[in-house]
């Protein structure tokens, strides 16, 4: 029983970041050269080489997607999955560390500033996906995948109104920074 509700979590959660991924792979590869542009403003050494860089992102996210989903590499797709995550937390981390939060994460349609908040996102993504590498992963039942589904499908929905919070406090710093100036003149 208990193993049954672990591998329901498992599945939840793969549902969660197989979604995921998937609408990152799709934004990436709608402005691959938008991607790119954010790349470069990681760090001067990205500029020259950004466009490859997106490129291999987009890539290596399709294959982890894919890897995920096939029961034979699964394994691989999920650690893929992670690596992604921890390569994109330690950009947001190094950005902050440097001071660069004008910067644009590119992580999605809407650009996101990065911040706190982005870094908080970033490390409980990169949480499910220990999670998902931890948790068993047994064949289940027809209902309890259903439910597994559903609820890594509510899990996407709750982090798409995360992501719209970040973006709301985005624009209101914003507005605030551009009230603030046209005070100051």
């Amino acid at each position: 029983m208990e193993t049954d509700l672990l591998s329901q979590i498992h599945f939840a959660l793969l549902t969660f970041l197989v979604l995921l991924f998937s609408q990152s792979l799709l934004h990436k590869r709608q402005g691959l050269l938008r991607f790119s542009g954010y790349i470069a403003n990681y760090h001067p050494v990205f500029s020259r080489h950004s466009y490859r860089i997106a490129q291999g992102l987009a890539l290596a996210e399709a294959l982890v997607l894919l890897m995920s989903l096939i029961p034979h590499t699964t394994l691989l797709g999920q650690s893929g999955m992670f690596a992604l995550l921890l390569i994109y937390l330690s950009a947001i981390s190094y950005a902050l560390i440097t001071g660069k939060t004008a910067v644009e994460c590119g992580c999605g349609d809407t650009p996101l500033r990065v911040s706190g908040r982005l870094l908080l996102r970033n490390i409980l993504l990169l949480l499910s996906a220990t999670g998902l590498l931890c948790l068993p992963m047994q064949t289940t039942g027809v209902l309890s995948l259903a439910a597994s589904v559903c609820a890594g499908g509510l899990l996407w929905v709750c982090y798409q109104l995360f992501e719209q919070l970040i973006r709301n406090s985005d624009l209101q710093h914003q507005l605030t920074a551009k009230s603030s100036s046209r005070e100051g003149l």
